[in-house]
């Protein structure tokens, strides 16, 4: 049965560590809350012996420990800021410190505008565990998650199909595969593009929170084949993963609010299962009619116009992470007001309507200051 939300007072991840890091995988088999560990433990970049040799959990973490605070690579704040702490949780357990790590990748191309990242953890039993990691903090990942809204296939969807189908094909046993945020979405595009045969080999696959497909998709025999392997979990408020479209998803309760439920660290957890919630928040359905509603109210035309046009603005500030585009707000606004300024009267009247259908209904204040140098009057 379904856990239902209580009282009481909830627990996540690092508890789940606390509690149940003892029992090993040959006790008691992969489960929904492994699978979101597994998904952030993805976030982090693995020692070099990860790609090429086998190294363990416990070796790994050690590794990464060593490395000075400001020396560790950007991710998300609401992953990266707990990110350590957590693998170092993981690694001291029964349960994940033995795990051997292989294969991991990190792949940024700013010519292909791709993002990708994945890593493999071989379980007891001939059993593996590819995890995919979602949109880090390069500016062209965020590029390739909007992608997902006009494009039939990204560049990382490509590169998770090859991933997969590489790991099956290099290793025996079953296989799960999971992501968190675009990586939900890399992982069901990759299982449902492994080789027929390979395909009962799956044992399962897990999407904590990542955005939809075409219908086109999901119509298709490739997911058809993996439909009833396929988890997707969804936070009561959040946004990402109401986007596009979906078979079916679960609602599961968070301690967050609105899209900082997105961050896994903020689910709650009761003994090996995420705890349901009985529906999505007026705020979380709100969100899901205003994104979906924009994204159908432009043609694929128009969506992919839009996506080239903002990063073309945004990386006028010669930035290629969130970081470094807040790094300087001063120096990159005045650097996007005048990219703006510079674009052809068609261009800049695609980039402001788009814009304007985001914020309808908004307050100015509230739109942030990308927004006010779009719409400020020398801009016109």
């Amino acid at each position: 049965m379904a856990e239902k939300k209580s009282s009481k007072v909830k627990t996540n991840v690092f508890d789940y560590l606390i509690w149940r890091g003892d029992i090993p995988f040959t006790f008691d088999g992969v489960n929904e809350v492994d699978a979101l560990i597994f998904t952030i433990l993805a976030y982090l970049d693995y020692p070099d012996k990860a790609t090429g040799e086998i190294i363990t959990l416990k070796e790994a973490a050690k590794i990464l420990s060593d490395i000075p605070e400001k020396e560790r690579p950007e991710g998300p704040d609401m992953i990266m800021d707990k990110a350590y702490e957590f693998i170092s949780l993981a690694a001291d357990s029964e349960r994940y410190g033995h795990l051997e790590i292989t294969d991991f990748v990190n792949m940024v191309n700013l010519e292909r505008e791709l993002q990708f990242s994945a890593v493999t953890f071989h379980l007891p039993g001939d059993t593996r565990f590819i995890a995919v990691r979602g949109t880090d903090n390069n500016l062209i990942g965020w590029k390739e998650d909007m992608a997902l809204s006009f494009s039939e296939e990204v560049p990382a969807q490509i590169e998770a199909a090859a991933y997969t189908r590489k790991m099956f094909e290099k290793y025996s046993g079953r296989f799960y595969i999971a992501g968190h945020s675009k990586g939900g979405n890399l992982a069901i595009w990759a299982a449902a593009h492994i080789p027929s045969q390979d395909k009962e080999r799956l044992a399962g696959v897990f999407n904590n929170d990542g955005p939809g497909f075409s219908t086109d998709f999901l119509q298709s025999g490739d997911y058809r084949d993996i439909q009833e392997k396929v988890h997707s979990f969804i936070p009561e408020s959040s946004l990402v993963g109401v986007l596009m479209e979906h078979d079916e998803y679960e609602t599961i309760s968070s301690t967050g609010t609105s899209i900082l439920q997105h961050a896994p660290f903020s689910w709650t957890v009761s003994g090996a299962k995420l705890v349901r919630a009985d529906k999505r928040t007026i705020s979380g359905a709100h969100l899901d009619n205003n994104a979906n509603a924009w994204i159908r109210s432009m043609s694929l035309e128009e969506r992919e116009g839009f996506v080239d046009i903002l990063f073309e603005v945004l990386m006028a500030a010669d930035a290629r992470t969130l970081g470094d585009l807040s790094g300087n707000k001063l120096k990159n606004f005045t650097a996007i007001n005048k990219k703006i300024r510079s674009l052809d009267p068609d261009r800049k009247a695609l980039l402001k309507e788009c814009i304007r259908k985001i914020f309808i209904n908004e307050e100015r204040d509230s739109k942030g200051w990308l927004f006010r140098a779009l719409f400020d009057k020398d801009n016109d």
